[in-house]
């Protein structure tokens, strides 16, 4: 588990591609969150914090004003897109899933409070698609004859 504000790849990239290729991970999770402070910050005149915070949040490429939860799901497909730039041959294999979620606790996406809602698979955003994919995925990453 990497954590850092903003959940993003390009912080933290050494830890992510540890994870990938030397830990052989088949699934990658990048989370984000209701009301993020890191994505309101990014999406507003960030200038007046410390450097090492501007720094963090110059690699989010988000709009600016743009909704917090809104902004919060344009960073998780951000970030799913960067991790198919360095994964790509990985996920093409069938070695890796890539899953972007957003924990809502807020219920800003009217889902529900508390639920974990997933927003991108392997680039796929569009829902029915996302919610077949990830079950064949899943299932064809664990098949029932083996035993764990």
């Amino acid at each position: 588990m990497v954590r850092n504000i903003g959940n993003q790849i390009a912080t933290s990239a050494g830890s992510v591609e540890y994870g990938v290729n030397h830990l052989n991970s088949s699934l990658l999770l990048i989370i984000g969150h209701s009301s993020c402070g890191a994505i309101k910050a990014a999406s507003g005149d960030y200038s007046t914090l410390e450097d090492p915070i501007k720094k963090e949040l110059d690699t989010i490429k988000i709009a600016k004003g743009v909704a917090s939860i809104d902004g919060v799901k344009a960073n998780v497909n951000d970030q799913v897109a960067q991790a198919l730039v360095l994964f790509g041959d990985k996920v093409k294999a069938g070695h890796l899933i890539i899953v972007g979620g957003v924990y809502d606790f807020s219920n800003d996406m009217k889902q529900g409070s508390g639920k974990l809602n997933i927003v991108n698979v392997n680039g796929d955003i569009e829902a029915d698609k996302i919610a077949g994919d990830l079950s064949v995925k899943l299932a064809s990453h664990h098949p029932a004859h083996e035993h764990h």
